[in-house]
């Protein structure tokens, strides 16, 4: 048996290999009921976000709405500096808190999708020592079935001889060696059913590991979209200090469709603009210019 020797196995090494492994889950488990505490945090903190801003949205809505996405954006960037100063104060002050705000609960987020990858990285990792575990012990389980197989071979043969004439010293050398055998198989029968229990337990907190982090990679699914969403909307806030802000803000008392045309163009040059849209974008604003000017 001493091809296998190395491989050999206790019910004590068994239960230190188990408890090893439930130790590791238990932080791993107090690790995600953080960050669902966390994550839920987030997900308030990004309800109450969106209902800040529809309210900012409501005080920064232009009166004459009905006529049409260009007067629209042209009469909110004039109106960020038309009325009365306190009022226009006020807004670009609920304005820039709301930014700093969402910028704080970005950067949580981005932290926290950082930790869910980390965690679940580390699930796999313990998942890829699991599965050598279990393939080591079921091919320890395959090589013992061969040797099994040998040694009862061996044990065979050895009853033969036992029945045939022998010398007293030959009769007591024979019986001693069907003593070895016996132990040998004996004691290879017990390390095969250890090696079992290991594979079967080993098989059970694997698939406990895998539905952790299958739960980790649905939150860090959930907090990547989050994550992205938000950038993009942050992306998209006005600096109203930008000289090209001011210049626009200048031109919409004037030509409210062309200076809505023309930040609209500036927020989408980012992600790429063909000329099929800006066409489109164009003629939507000639359109909304001409309706106005027939009024």
């Amino acid at each position: 048996m001493s091809e296998l020797d190395g491989q050999r196995l206790t019910h004590e090494a068994i239960e230190e290999d188990i408890r090893a492994v439930r130790g590791r889950q238990r932080v791993r488990v107090e690790a995600l009921q953080g960050v669902r505490e966390q994550h839920g945090q987030l997900r308030g903190a990004r309800d109450q976000e969106l209902a800040e801003l529809q309210t900012l949205s409501a005080k920064l809505r232009a009166p004459g709405a009905e006529a049409g996405l260009w007067a629209r954006i042209g009469e909110r960037l004039s109106g960020l500096f038309a009325g009365e100063r306190a009022e226009r104060q006020s807004v670009e002050q609920l304005l820039r808190a709301q930014y700093e705000t969402s910028l704080v609960c970005l950067r949580e987020a981005r932290e926290l999708a950082d930790r869910l990858e980390q965690i679940r990285a580390d699930l796999y990792d313990e998942i890829d020592q699991l599965n050598h575990r279990i393939v080591a012990s079921a091919r320890y389980e395959d090589e013992s079935s061969a040797l099994l197989l040998r040694l009862r071979e061996q044990r065979s043969a050895l009853r033969q001889r036992l029945l045939g004439e022998l010398s007293k010293v030959e009769r007591r050398e024979e019986q001693a060696q069907a003593d070895s055998l016996r132990r040998q198989m004996a004691e290879l029968s017990t390390q095969m059913q250890l090696h079992e229990t290991r594979d079967e337990r080993l098989g059970r907190l694997k698939q406990s590991t895998e539905l952790l982090a299958q739960t980790i990679a649905n939150l860090a699914s959930d907090m990547r979209r989050y994550v992205g969403a938000a950038t993009e909307k942050l992306d998209l806030v006005l600096n109203v200090d930008h000289p090209m802000v001011a210049k626009l803000v200048v031109l919409a008392g004037r030509e409210p469709e062309l200076a809505g045309y023309l930040v609209v163009k500036l927020a989408a040059l980012r992600g790429g603009l063909d000329h099929a849209f800006d066409a489109e974008l164009a003629r939507k604003g000639l359109e909304a210019r001409w309706t106005r000017l027939q009024t």
